[in-house]
């Protein structure tokens, strides 16, 4: 099966389902060496930006899931969720039970990774056909623009 991406690059899907991601530099490490700009393969073309109009950018809110009334079934926060993902990518939990102190431990661990010098981060790169580790997802051409971010 071809799966087409973004900026005309395609790749086959591999056995995991997910395809083949290339490795991509670091930007952490890009800002830290010799950097001059941001390189052409970060940079989003204004053609190729979302429009977003004044009205629109007026009810933009990043979707909140109540993940209590998810718990017991709740038809409209079911389809909250299945809008969230479909539309934005991404939403907000509330109600999960994570306790708060549970939370700020996770922030902070997130940031010392970060703080980690780029070899010991690199222990934890992404392996091929995988999603989980450190590195940039689906990354399926050389010529792919890219999101400036490190992510793990």
């Amino acid at each position: 099966m071809e799966v087409r991406v973004e900026n005309g690059g395609s790749y086959e899907v591999g056995k995991s389902g997910w395809g083949k991601s290339l490795p991509v530099p670091s930007i952490q490490e890009i800002v830290r060496s010799d950097f001059q700009s941001v390189p052409q393969r970060y940079i989003h073309e204004n053609k190729d930006r979302p429009i977003i109009s004044e009205d629109l950018a007026d009810s933009l809110e990043i979707p909140v899931i109540d993940f209590s009334f998810l718990a017991k079934g709740d038809e409209d926060e079911v389809q909250k969720l299945h809008l969230a993902c479909k539309d934005w990518g991404f939403f907000q939990v509330i109600n999960h039970g994570v306790k708060e102190e549970i939370l700020e431990k996770m922030k902070a661990a997130v940031a010392a990774f970060f703080e980690l010098p780029f070899q010991e981060k690199k222990k934890y790169a992404k392996a091929e056909n995988e999603i989980e580790g450190y590195g940039q997802n689906f990354v399926v051409s050389e010529h792919q623009k890219l999101d400036w971010s490190d992510m793990i």
